[in-house]
């Protein structure tokens, strides 16, 4: 990865600050681009990625259909931290070479969110696994779909 590719994937995931979704839009472009993704695979990634983060959100309001049935509800979960954490996971999947800048884009989309979870403690001054705190609803249904 270059300086210039590293630079654009930080311009584009800080131009956009309208909701989580937008967000993880604009990294998972930018991370495509420095890794000269196209064609192809890269609608097969926004796809995958969209369908986790709709399932993970879904997973906490209960609006509308899901793709995949089986993960636990967590309504007093953070839906935008289970987006993050199933946007997170399935471009994790399909780019393990940009893990770097694709955990730094996590890292601020938790940041922006302002916490990791909905409950008084997050996950880590409980000493609870990540896996364990509402947030990880994300983590449930990315991994089923980038199956």
């Amino acid at each position: 990865m270059t300086a210039v590719g590293a630079t654009l994937v930080l311009i584009l995931t800080g131009s956009a600050k309208a909701d989580v979704i937008t967000d993880w839009n604009q990294t998972a472009i930018g991370v495509m681009k420095v890794a000269s993704i196209a064609g192809n695979p890269w609608s097969r990634t926004m796809a995958m990625m969209h369908v986790a983060m709709s399932d993970a959100v879904n997973s906490v309001q209960h609006k509308y259909a899901v793709y995949l049935t089986g993960g636990t509800p967590m309504p007093s979960a953070s839906a935008e931290a289970a987006a993050a954490a199933a946007a997170r996971t399935v471009l994790l999947q399909q780019m393990p070479a940009q893990n770097a800048l694709i955990e730094r884009a996590y890292e601020a989309s938790l940041k922006d969110t302002r916490a990791m979870c909905r409950t008084t403690q997050s996950h880590e001054s409980s000493g609870a696994a990540p896996d364990t705190c509402p947030c990880g609803i994300g983590n449930q249904t990315d991994h089923a779909i980038g199956a």
